[in-house]
């Protein structure tokens, strides 16, 4: 029994010693001991700031990429029409130049 209150008076010694030097820290300089907590908050605002901004730009990147997807459609549409109206007048020409032929028969 009396093992064990002093290793609990040895305890105690050594919680006390370290509150005392908490104390002198927080005495002598607590202009530092004020900004740990200040910039604590600091980081948490930052990194909160950084999330939203993060966010933003992936939905900005999600529009652009719909935006890019639907150009890309139209411009294929585009190529098919022009293709094909490439290819009726090619047909065309060819079907005159053959009722002229066989007309100047």
């Amino acid at each position: 029994m009396y093992a064990k209150i002093t290793a609990l008076d040895n305890k105690l010694s050594s919680l006390n010693e370290r509150f005392v030097v908490l104390e002198t820290l927080l005495k002598s300089d607590a202009e530092k001991a004020l900004s740990v907590v200040l910039l604590s908050k600091d980081l948490k605002h930052l990194q909160s700031s950084i999330d939203t901004k993060l966010t933003a730009a992936r939905n900005e990147i999600d529009r652009v990429y719909s935006q890019n997807t639907l150009l890309l459609g139209l411009f294929a549409t585009m190529a098919i029409g022009l293709l094909s109206l490439a290819v009726a007048n090619w047909f065309q020409g060819r079907k005159i130049k053959k009722e002229d032929s066989i007309s100047s028969e």
